[in-house]
C-alpha cells in the first residue's frame, strides 16, 4: 500500500488556488533555483522527495527521479499476478476505446511525478473526441466561478506547467473539447488531514456532478486524476482503515457507472516507447480486464505503459513523444552551473512554454517541438534571470 500512503499525502497539498498560482509563475518566470529550495525544505523525507520529483518533471528531467526511489515508489514492472500469462495482453488503447462505447464518464489517473500517463491521454484524445468525450476534467485546475465564466487553458493549473500536460490540454482546445476545473475550496481553518482530504473528495465530486448534469445528454466527460481519487470502492490499507475517494461519491450522485482505468500502477520495458504508447491489458479467459495491485476490485481496469528498459532512465524516453528533436543551441549549453532552456512557439509568447529541459554542465539534451512553426529559445539561470535568446524555425 505504498503508493497509497504517497496518494494520500501528495493530495492534500494541493487544494489551494494560492499554491497553483505560485507555481505556475516560478515555472513560467524559470526560476528553478527557488522551486528545488521549496521542495527540499519540506520537514518529510517522502514529501521533499515528491515535490522535487514533481519539480523534475516541470523541467523535462523526469530521468533524476532515479535519485530519489528510496522515498517515492516506481511503478510495478511485473503486473502479472500468480497464475497469469503474458500471452493474455492486449492492446490497451483498442480496448480502452472499444470499452469507452458503454459510458458517459470515463475516468483516468495518473502519478503526478511521471508524465507518461498524459502521453497515452494526448496521442488517445482525437479518437475519444470522435467518440463522444468532448469535455475534460483536470485536477489542479484554478476554479474561476461558474464554468461559462471564462475558457480554461493550460496556464490555469499546477501540475499543466509540466510540458506534455501543457500539450494534452492544448490538444483539447484544439479539437473543441471543453476544458473544466473541479477542485474543491480550501476545508475551513483548523480542519484535520482526514477532515481536509474528506472535503476534497466530496467537493470534487460535488464539482463535476454539477457540469455532469448540465451537459448535453448525448456527450461524455474525460476526468483525468491523481492516483486514488478514481477508486469506485473504498481502499483498505494495512492496518485495516478504510478511505473513501472521489470515484466513490460521484458514482453515487450522478447514479451513473464511470469507466474507471488504472496507468500508474503498471510499465512494460520497452525500447519503443512510440508505439509502446498504445499500453497493455491483461485479460483472462473470460475476457476480464485484470487489475492487480493497489488498485484491485476498486477500478475496472488497468493499462501497463512502456518504461525504459534502462534502470537509470533517459531524459529523451518519453519526451520524443512531443515532437521533433531541436539541438541546444551551443551558446546556452551551461559551463559551470545548470541552465535552463524554455522553447515558447512564436505566435503565443507570454503562454507557457512548448517545451524546457534543464541542462548540467556537460549536457547537450535536444528540445522536442512541432514542426511547422517559430519558436523562440530562452536560456536562463537558477534566478529566472535571462542570458540570451535566439529564434528558430522547425521545418
Amino acid at each position: 500500500m505504498k503508493h497509497l500512503v504517497y496518494g494520500l499525502a501528495f493530495c492534500c497539498l494541493l487544494s489551494a488556488q494560492s499554491h497553483a498560482d505560485s507555481m505556475a509563475r516560478q515555472v513560467d518566470d524559470g526560476a528553478f533555483d527557488g522551486l528545488y529550495e521549496q521542495a527540499a525544505g519540506w520537514s518529510s523525507p517522502s514529501m521533499a522527495a515528491q515535490i522535487t520529483a514533481t519539480v523534475n518533471t516541470f523541467f523535462g528531467r523526469q530521468d533524476l527521479n532515479t535519485s530519489l526511489k528510496e522515498h517515492i515508489p516506481s511503478p510495478r514492472t511485473e503486473c502479472l499476478g500468480p497464475g497469469q500469462d503474458s500471452s493474455s495482453q492486449q492492446s490497451g488503447s483498442d480496448w480502452l476505446l472499444d470499452a469507452v462505447e458503454y459510458y458517459r464518464i470515463l475516468m483516468l489517473n495518473e502519478n503526478h511525478y511521471r508524465i507518461e500517463s498524459r502521453l497515452f491521454l494526448w496521442r488517445l484524445l482525437p479518437a475519444l473526441k470522435a467518440r463522444g468525450f468532448s469535455w475534460l476534467g483536470v485536477e489542479t485546475l484554478n476554479p474561476k466561478g461558474p464554468l461559462r465564466d471564462g475558457a480554461y487553458g493550460p496556464e490555469d493549473g499546477y501540475y499543466s506547467g509540466e510540458p506534455a500536460f501543457t500539450a494534452l490540454l492544448r490538444r483539447a482546445q484544439e479539437l473543441g473539447i471543453t476544458l473544466f476545473a473541479y477542485e474543491a475550496a480550501p476545508a475551513p481553518s483548523g480542519s484535520t488531514r482526514q477532515e481536509r482530504l474528506l472535503h476534497r473528495e466530496m467537493g470534487q465530486a460535488q464539482a463535476i456532478e454539477a457540469v455532469f448534469r448540465d451537459m448535453p445528454p448525448r456527450e461524455k466527460m474525460l476526468i483525468f486524476a491523481g492516483w486514488s481519487h478514481i477508486a469506485e470502492n473504498p481502499i483498505i490499507d494495512d492496518e485495516g482503515g478504510s478511505q473513501t475517494w472521489m470515484a466513490a461519491y460521484l458514482k453515487q450522485a450522478v447514479q451513473s457507472d464511470p469507466l474507471t482505468v488504472d496507468l500508474a500502477t503498471c510499465r512494460f520495458p520497452s525500447t519503443d516507447p512510440m508505439n509502446g504508447m498504445d499500453g497493455r491489458v491483461n485479460i483472462n479467459d473470460d475476457g476480464v480486464v485484470l487489475v492487480n495491485g493497489q488498485y484491485k476490485g476498486v477500478v475496472d481496469a488497468q493499462i501497463a505503459l512502456p518504461a525504459d528498459p534502462d534502470k537509470q532512465s533517459s531524459p529523451e524516453y518519453y519526451r520524443q513523444l512531443l515532437g521533433v528533436p531541436v539541438k541546444s543551441p551551443p551558446e546556452f549549453l551551461p559551463e559551470a552551473t545548470p541552465i535552463l532552456i524554455q522553447a515558447h512557439r512564436a505566435d503565443r509568447l507570454g503562454l507557457l512554454a512548448d517545451d524546457r529541459v534543464l541542462l548540467y554542465p556537460g549536457e547537450a539534451l535536444p528540445l522536442y517541438l512541432t514542426p511547422g512553426f517559430e519558436y523562440v529559445l530562452r536560456a536562463q539561470d537558477g534566478d529566472g534571470r535571462v542570458l540570451g535568446k535566439k529564434t528558430v524555425s522547425v521545418p
